[in-house]
């Protein structure tokens, strides 16, 4: 046996590989459309403009989002001195990653010492979500870690009600809130609504005074949150609107994009999302549910933070799942409550072993849910690069060694990947079956380790598949060539009236196109559907602008014909294109 110091080490350095990993490599590549340069250029347009309330796109108000990510964002430039770089754009993801990581040891280590709380942290570290999201420049990864450390705090309210832990859980909320929204506040109710149905004993805490804390603690979100609200709406009256009704209620009944079934969470994106730790989910909540309310306990000191775990998971998928828009990325601030339950079901399966093992149905489930992995994983690869899925795999195949342009298909990975899948699985087993069980940490640590090396090698080398630098560049070029004619190019960005379908005139689509151009055609004109076209084609001038394909593709055809298209290129899942009227 290891002596305790020894122990201790191994668990810090453990923790510490899983939450610091996502630095490697952070900036080695381009912000990658769609979703990355909106952010880094709103972020970067408080740091030109010296503001901090209302943040813009091209100087529109961009207020999808409350500001915390771009304020970190700001403060990471000003830090560095740079002019919002990659590296500075996906800081908060990574912050929200060590916070995540470490909030989740923490629950861990309360439920059943260090051991458990460093196999929770690693299990949350090596999601396939977290691995993505903890290094993409979104808001997803720093609202997972600010919610994990509200949930945190509030489940110790329950059992130790104090002022520091209300304090504690309020400001985390409000950071959470001011991050992704009043969606933080839901999710941590709907936690304590299903921990109260299911617990009778936290049922009576909750109605007492541990409920007057948690109460204490949302008014102090609300407080830390209301002044940005304010501000916002001192600033742009409309954004205030758009930023409370569009983004949280009306995306939450009936969004305009990623609508997906109720029981999408359920069907494949849980396993896909939380893969390969949600393999051990199956037996580990069946496993859950029997020993939380069992008198004998093997590891387990305390059961109530598995019990609080258990409502916030299956409370927080319920609620999610009656979202209309549903992404798997969504899951993540679920994550910790995951890692705990398949920790805990790690650390008492070895004296627990004869009992679940002879269970069939759990087996049945774990197949299913390894099948249900391998076949999401893929889906999700081939959404994440559309048409370019191929070309990602053999992009990924070259930054390993192998042939420049080899021939991938998808359907012959999906069986490479079989025995991978099963072989994963086995380790898994032999790790929880064993008294050793840090093998299951020697299992995970090379996971966390592989985090540094996706993030530092392998994916910078798709950068060519996402990123739209290329033609923003293609661009510029064609507006110097056209500067040396009579009469000053004008540079633009277009995309269609999209009222019927989207009532947020704030976005605009354009800042990718904004984010890689020159710094004197960051304020680009923008044309908002085909009258603005006409519009401008009526001056004389050069018109060189940046649109996706599909958007061109909508303009009737004489005025398309009148848009020559002098570079194309598929970006993802989109075709960017560079049309100048001047050729």
């Amino acid at each position: 046996m290891l002596p305790p110091s020894l122990k201790r080490f191994f668990h810090i350095l453990l923790v510490a590989i899983a939450a610091l990993a996502p630095f490697c490599g952070l900036g080695a590549h381009d912000l990658w459309d769609p979703d990355e340069a909106d952010h880094a250029q709103a972020a970067r347009e408080l740091l030109v403009d010296g503001r901090w309330a209302r943040p813009t796109i091209a100087g529109e108000s961009f207020a999808e989002k409350p500001p915390l990510q771009l304020w970190v964002i700001k403060c990471s430039a000003l830090a560095r001195g740079t002019d919002v770089d990659p590296f500075d754009a996906r800081v908060p993801s990574a912050i929200g990653n060590i916070l995540l990581v470490y909030i989740t040891y923490l629950f861990g280590r309360k439920a059943g010492g260090p051991w458990t709380g460093a196999l929770a942290a690693l299990a949350a570290a090596t999601t396939g979500e977290m691995l993505r999201t903890a290094r993409w420049c979104q808001v997803d990864a720093l609202f997972a870690g600010l919610f994990a450390a509200a949930a945190y705090f509030t489940f110790r309210l329950l059992t130790k009600p104090n002022l520091y832990h209300c304090a504690a859980a309020g400001a985390a909320l409000g950071l959470a809130v001011l991050t992704k929204g009043p969606i933080a506040i839901a999710l941590l109710v709907v936690t304590i609504a299903f921990d109260t149905l299911f617990t009778a004993e936290h049922r009576r805490r909750w109605l007492g005074r541990a409920g007057i804390y948690v109460t204490g603690s949302c008014i102090l979100a609300v407080a830390v949150a209301l002044p940005w609200y304010f501000a916002l709406a001192a600033d742009d009256p409309g954004g205030l609107g758009r930023s409370i009704v569009h983004e949280n209620i009306d995306r939450f009944l009936h969004s305009q994009d990623h609508n997906n079934p109720f029981y999408y969470y359920f069907a494949g994106a849980l396993w896909g999302s939380f893969a390969p730790v949600s393999l051990l989910l199956p037996p580990a909540i069946c496993f859950a549910f029997h020993s939380s309310r069992d008198d004998e306990t093997i590891w387990t000191r305390d059961r109530s933070p598995l019990r609080f775990a258990l409502a916030g998971l299956i409370g927080g998928i319920v609620l999610l799942s009656i979202a209309s828009s549903k992404q798997g990325k969504y899951l993540l601030p679920l994550s910790p409550f995951l890692a705990l339950i398949v920790a805990d079901f790690a650390r008492n399966v070895v004296q627990f072993g004869a009992r679940w093992h002879k269970v069939w149905f759990t087996a049945v489930l774990s197949v299913i849910a390894l099948v249900s992995v391998i076949f999401t994983l893929f889906s999700t690869a081939t959404t994440f690069f559309g048409p370019r899925a191929d070309l990602a795999f053999a992009a990924i195949i070259a930054a390993v060694g192998g042939p420049k342009d080899p021939v991938v298909h998808i359907k012959t990975a999906i069986w490479a990947l079989v025995p991978v899948g099963i072989g994963s699985f086995a380790l898994l087993a032999v790790g929880i079956h064993s008294r050793a069980s840090f093998r299951l940490a020697w299992f995970l640590a090379p996971l966390a380790l592989a985090v540094g090396i996706a993030g530092a090698w392998v994916v910078p080398q798709l950068d060519p598949l996402k990123s739209p630098r290329e033609a923003v560049e293609f661009a510029m070029q064609r507006l110097q060539i056209r500067a040396r004619d009579p009469g000053e190019p004008r540079y633009a960005v277009y995309f269609p009236n999209r009222t019927d379908e989207k009532s947020v005139a704030s976005w605009t689509g354009t800042s990718p196109f904004v984010y890689y151009a020159d710094a004197s055609h960051r304020r680009p004109l923008i044309l908002r559907g085909a009258d603005a076209v006409e519009e401008a084609l009526k001056d004389p001038r050069p018109l060189v602008f940046v649109t996706r394909g599909d958007y061109l593709a909508r303009l009737r055809g004489s005025l398309r014909d009148r848009l020559p298209v002098c570079f194309q290129k598929t970006v993802g899942s989109r075709t960017l294109v560079v049309v100048d009227t001047g050729k």
